[in-house]
């Protein structure tokens, strides 16, 4: 499979946006760095897959949302007042949309596709 030149240019984003997803789904903030070390390690196939079956049931601005705010190469996610100034939304709308976003991943069961994509499970 070949890439596009944007995915290679994202690749680091989207691989520290499926960890810090993770993270958000567990709601367990001290595996971040354990999850951002094994996403490391999959080759950019599975992390292509992994982005695909997120953003493919999502609406644009469901996806947009979540990217926005879990995959900036900051330190932290966005809150969502600064996700809600680059998406140019009023917070408390950036708020509603990202938390019924995140609790439709849960229930698609996102999460489980995520453990076994970063812990190179088949």
């Amino acid at each position: 499979m070949k890439f596009s030149d944007n995915f290679k240019r994202y690749e680091d984003n989207l691989r520290l946006f499926l960890a810090r997803l993770l993270v958000e789904l567990q709601e367990d903030p001290e595996k971040l760095k354990e999850y951002t070390t094994k996403i490391k390690r999959r080759s950019s196939e599975k992390i292509y897959e992994g982005v695909n079956k997120i953003f493919s049931q999502l609406f644009f601005l469901e996806s947009r949302i979540i990217f926005v705010r879990y995959g900036t190469l900051n330190d932290k996610p966005l809150t969502y007042d600064a996700t809600s100034a680059i998406i140019g939304f009023k917070e408390d709308e950036v708020a509603t949309y990202g938390e019924k976003t995140l609790q439709k991943l849960k229930d698609l069961g996102i999460k489980d596709s995520l453990e076994r994509l970063i812990n190179n499970v088949p």
